[in-house]
């Protein structure tokens, strides 16, 4: 599973507990209520740790690559018309 679908599930699993609290939430189940609430910020930390720590850095590290090939090739082409 790539980065981007992994954190695209991450997404989707904090939804469905989400969902899920807001059930037990309107049904006065507070046991359930508070261990949901429980899964929602653990998986929250989780996926918050791989943005930061994988998924950011990786993307600033992509755009300056990006960032050097185009100024690389803006300068090739900026000489070759001279």
């Amino acid at each position: 599973m790539d980065a981007v679908a992994l954190l695209i599930a991450d997404h989707n699993r904090v939804r469905g507990l989400l969902a899920g609290y807001g059930e037990t939430h309107d049904s006065e189940n507070l046991d359930e209520a508070a261990k949901l609430v429980a899964m929602i910020v653990e998986e929250l930390d989780v996926h918050m740790t791989i943005e930061e720590e994988v998924f950011y850095p990786a993307i600033h590290e992509l755009k300056d690559e990006i960032g050097e090939s185009v100024d690389k090739e803006s300068k090739s082409t900026t000489s070759r018309r001279s």
